[in-house]
């Protein structure tokens, strides 16, 4: 009898955390307006610019940064495109001339200026299409010029570089620096609770995997 009392116990625990998750979700949704109905080609490109380019950063990058920006500010600034909604998180995809997307990941932070609920910025990356995880076959002692050739999409800061692939994944390579040449020296595959690439609609994924 006591196994069944606990039973049910665990069984009403769970649904009532499954009860807040919804809650906390359908709260989350309230934060901004957004729009997964349409569709990507038919927003208008915009130009790249230098601006464009600096949001370029990984979200392992950016958590060492002491920078933060919002949604909101970032809007004013005519970057974003669209706004969807995913998995209990906001995004923005944005098309540029180049053929290349710009998206964006945000967290809800309570604690911004003045208190204030924010959305804020916590991964950043511009990408045409995600390499193949099966044809990126990196080894330690390979040149950081071979490892950027096999994924146009990658991000180099300081002795690493960041790959975002096709199956989600995403790896960091570090390089020992030889007379000026860099040589892959450490490749580990880094958590990914943060990366845009998780939390993207099926039809802006198959956008970024032809």
């Amino acid at each position: 009898m006591k196994r069944i009392y606990k039973s049910i116990l665990i069984i009403n625990m769970l649904f009532a955390l499954l009860l807040l998750n919804l809650s906390c979700a359908n709260k989350d949704k309230q934060l901004h307006t957004y729009d997964n109905d349409i569709k990507i080609q038919d927003v208008e490109k915009i130009d790249t610019s230098e601006d464009i380019l600096s949001l370029n950063t990984p979200y392992c990058v950016k958590e060492t940064l002491s920078f933060v920006i919002a949604l909101d500010e970032l809007e004013n600034t005519g970057v974003i495109s669209v706004v969807r909604f995913n998995q209990g998180r906001f995004y923005s995809i944005t098309p540029l001339e180049t053929g290349d997307y710009l998206i964006l990941l945000y967290e809800k932070n309570d604690n911004y200026y003045n208190q204030k609920t924010a959305l804020l910025l916590v991964d950043g990356f511009i990408v045409s299409q995600l390499t193949d995880s099966s044809d990126f076959k990196v080894t330690n002692g390979m040149s950081r010029d071979e490892v950027l050739a096999l994924d146009k999409s990658s991000v180099t800061t300081d002795n690493y570089t960041y790959h975002r692939l096709s199956d989600k994944s995403v790896i960091r390579i570090e390089y020992e620096n030889d007379d000026g040449q860099f040589f892959v020296s450490n490749i580990t595959k880094i958590a990914t609770t943060n990366s845009v690439i998780n939390y993207l609609t099926s039809d802006d994924f198959k956008l970024l995997t032809k």
